[in-house]
This record gives C-alpha cells, sequence and structure tokens, in this order.
C-alpha cells in the first residue's frame, strides 16, 4: 500500500471509532427510546452490547478485505 492509502485507512478507523464513541455515549445518556418507553439499565446494555457486534462485524469485514486484498496483491 502507498502511504497516502494507509493514510486514508487509518483516516476512516479513526472516524469509524468516533463514530462508535459517540453513539455508545448517546446509548448510555438517553432515558427514553423514539417511543417514549423508559430505557432502564438492561435495556441500555443490550443496545450497546448490539451496537458494539455491529462494530466488531463492522472491523471484522475491513480485516477480511484487507487480507485479501494482500493476497491478491502478492499473487501478482
Amino acid at each position: 500500500m502507498a502511504s497516502w492509502q494507509k493514510r486514508f485507512v487509518i483516516g476512516i478507523n479513526i472516524a469509524i471509532l468516533f463514530v462508535f464513541l459517540d453513539i455508545s455515549l448517546l446509548i448510555f445518556i438517553r432515558s427514553v427510546n423514539a417511543k417514549g418507553t423508559y430505557q432502564t439499565i438492561e435495556m441500555k446494555w443490550l443496545t450497546f452490547l448490539s451496537w458494539a457486534f455491529c462494530y466488531a462485524f463492522i472491523w471484522a469485514c475491513q480485516g477480511i478485505i484487507y487480507f485479501l486484498f494482500n493476497r491478491s496483491k502478492k499473487r501478482k
């Protein structure tokens, strides 16, 4: 990878991390959801857990794409 590509990937990762942290903070700050239901701490943790799984899935997909990209580059 060229240096600009590495900087781009690092920048995207930082942006994704900030979005994850922002939404995580909002999950724990809010007390009522969009339907007006009071959010208990259990509901907040379940929401956070599902959000963390989505974040981990994004990182896993990015790692798989990176692995496949490097593998195809080495074949050439």
